[in-house]
């Protein structure tokens, strides 16, 4: 049940991510057309893309992780036992679990810190500075669910991992 919680949380994420890939696409194509053909100047497009660019990558992460996409160095793992091969999983997915749960902290707190400050990005667009904070904790978030699902249900990892590495 708590895995399949989190697997539609990331899948909304995931197509979130991929809504951004489609706009972004959109505004490239729109901006190249407008400058190829004179007709209306767009000098936000490059600071879109850049915040498009990023809250995309926040977004999908999860979703490459559950789907075993993410980069695999199975070396050690492919040269012991099984057993051991299984500890340092469990080893590994508790250092996934540390290392996006302080990152979630931090995340937080920069979050929290632009809120309350009022901070504003000043480029071609204006807009206050926590938006383009905002992905961030929920990506680790679900980053941190993920590798604690699989810490408490190890199977659930075999299902979701890609080929293994090269």
């Amino acid at each position: 049940m708590f895995h399949r919680v989190i697997e539609k949380l990331v899948v909304g994420m995931a197509v979130m991510s991929g809504a951004g890939f489609v706009c972004l696409t959109l505004l490239v194509c729109t901006d190249v057309l407008n400058r190829n053909l004179h007709l209306l100047s767009m000098p936000w497009t490059v600071n879109a893309a850049e915040f498009l660019l990023y809250g995309m990558t926040f977004l999908g992460a999860p979703w490459v992780l559950l789907r075993g996409g993410h980069i695999v160095i199975d070396l050690l793992t492919q040269a012991v036992p099984p057993r051991w091969a299984r500890a340092l999983g469990r080893v590994s997915n508790g250092l996934g679990l540390f290392v996006n749960l302080v990152m979630l902290v931090y995340a937080v707190r920069a979050l929290h810190s632009s809120f309350v400050e009022g901070t504003m990005v000043y480029r071609a667009l204006v807009f206050p500075e926590w938006y383009v904070f905002v992905p961030a904790p929920f990506a680790f978030g679900c980053l941190a669910l993920i590798f604690l699902s699989w810490l408490i249900s190890p199977e659930l990892q075999a299902a979701g991992e890609g080929q293994a590495g090269v």
